[in-house]
């Protein structure tokens, strides 16, 4: 059953003052192959490793674009992020990443790409002691195969590097960096695309996504098969046999024009009758004005009993931690599935970026995202289970994340920055940064220094 939204009046007095106050303008629409980011946000949105050349079309700042045939980015950062009292530091108290990117195209229509993560997550540890390099490669085909009724037919393939992976709207996954294969077949506003994740939140999973696009990309069809493997719960160890986990969904995304846009996403599958998931979206974005950018947003999620693909008690778990992961939202189908058993979920979610240049050279940015989360247990006889993030199922909790601060922007139209800020959610880091972690986010004070430079 749907609960009332519970949020601070503070917040909501901030989001709807906004919105009266700013014009209107609409997002950008997306133009590389299988852009798993969020459109609608100011949070940062990373490179790809794919189309390198046309993602920094819109960024003329850089510095070396292309030598010849290649194309080259870099994106540069060193940082720490301290605690004012005993409470323990983040992983990232003095750390230093360098994303490098490289794409050279074979022949016409197939480009090699490469990704070298440079990263030392802790300068703590020694003397580049933790420091490691993380490669990621990707062959990407593009390719018209002719015409049907004067509009063409374009084929592409890319893989085993897909980056930031959504599927439909986010309600099974949402933005998980991944490796796997993606096809895709395009004609005047329809798509058959088909999507192999070889690792998505669990150690033993695979997921196989067939989709049906229409009217551009508005409205989508999904099926998506949802591979794991049964454990023996006595002595925690995996056994041969496989499950599959169907789902059907719909999901539409509807620009409403002057910024304004309506998503949502409905999912089902066979388990004991019918389990359902949904996901509903509305966002308002402004950027490019001279002095302000803003973008606001409510998401809706909920997740039937036992609508998880997975009957056992075994959290999920992200293997690719770093500083990017703070630039998406703690509200993702990651904190929901591990639970999903025992309890019927529902959530409410407030997003609110603000962005107001001061001066020449000063960047005045708040973020917030406030989570309002409700678990209801089913079945003659359920536990009391908290998830790794420390929530009590059943149970209810509200809790606001926040990042502000100010960044010195010395160089007149280059974004290279130097940041000030304080914040109550860090990405939690292991030794290394490919160590599997069950929780996404240290909680805290954390008040943190980056610079950052684009190349």
């Amino acid at each position: 059953m749907f609960r009332p939204l519970r949020v601070t009046s503070r917040f909501l007095s901030v989001l709807g003052c906004v919105v009266v106050l700013l014009p209107r303008e609409a997002a950008a629409a997306q133009s590389v192959f299988a852009d798993g980011r969020d459109s609608y946000t100011l949070l940062e949105r990373h490179l790809l490793n794919r189309q390198l050349a046309d993602q920094l079309e819109e960024q003329p700042y850089r510095l070396w674009r292309s030598a010849g045939r290649l194309t080259f980015a870099s994106d540069l950062a060193i940082g720490t992020q301290q605690t004012l009292h005993a409470a323990q530091q983040s992983r990232f108290h003095g750390y230093f990443l360098a994303d490098l990117f490289a794409a050279a195209p074979i022949v016409d229509g197939l480009d090699a790409n490469l990704n070298l993560l440079t990263f030392n997550p802790s300068a703590s540890d020694g003397y580049r002691v933790s420091a490691e390099v993380r490669p990621g490669f990707a062959l990407h085909w593009t390719q018209d195969l002719g015409e049907v009724d004067g509009v063409p037919l374009v084929a592409n393939v890319l893989g085993p590097d897909l980056g930031w992976v959504t599927l439909g709207k986010g309600l099974l996954l949402e933005q998980i960096p991944a490796e796997g294969v993606t096809g895709d077949l395009s004609w005047q506003g329809l798509g058959v695309r088909n999507t192999y994740v070889g690792r998505a939140l669990w150690p033993d999973d695979d997921v196989i996504s067939s989709s049906l696009r229409v009217f551009g990309g508005l409205a989508e069809l999904g099926l998506v098969n949802w591979k794991t493997h049964r454990y023996d719960l006595y002595d925690d160890r995996e056994m041969e046999a496989t499950r599959s986990a169907w789902y059907l969904s719909a999901a539409v995304d509807l620009p409403l024009g002057r910024g304004f846009r309506v998503a949502g996403e409905y999912a089902v599958r066979r388990r004991q009758g019918t389990r359902g998931g949904a996901l509903g979206r509305i966002d308002y974005l402004h950027r490019g004005s001279s002095w302000l950018s803003v973008h606001t947003g409510y998401q809706l999620r909920w997740y039937d009993a036992r609508f998880g693909p997975r009957r056992e008690l075994v959290p999920p778990s992200s293997v690719f931690n770093t500083p990017y992961q703070e630039d998406v939202y703690a509200t993702n189908s990651f904190e929901y599935l591990y639970l999903s058993e025992w309890f019927e979920q529902i959530s409410h979610t407030l997003m609110l970026e603000v962005h107001a240049r001061l001066g020449s050279y000063l960047d005045l940015f708040v973020e917030a995202e406030e989570w309002a989360r409700h678990a209801t247990g089913h079945g003659a006889e359920y536990p009391v289970l908290y998830s790794p993030e420390g929530f009590r199922a059943p149970g209810n909790l509200l809790r606001l994340y926040y990042r502000t601060g100010v960044s010195l922007l010395p160089f007149t139209g280059l974004p290279h920055r130097l940041s000030a800020f304080v914040t109550n959610k860090q990405v939690r880091g292991g030794y290394y940064a490919t160590e599997p972690i069950s929780r996404r986010f240290d909680s805290g004070t954390f008040w943190a220094l980056q610079l950052e430079a684009w190349l």
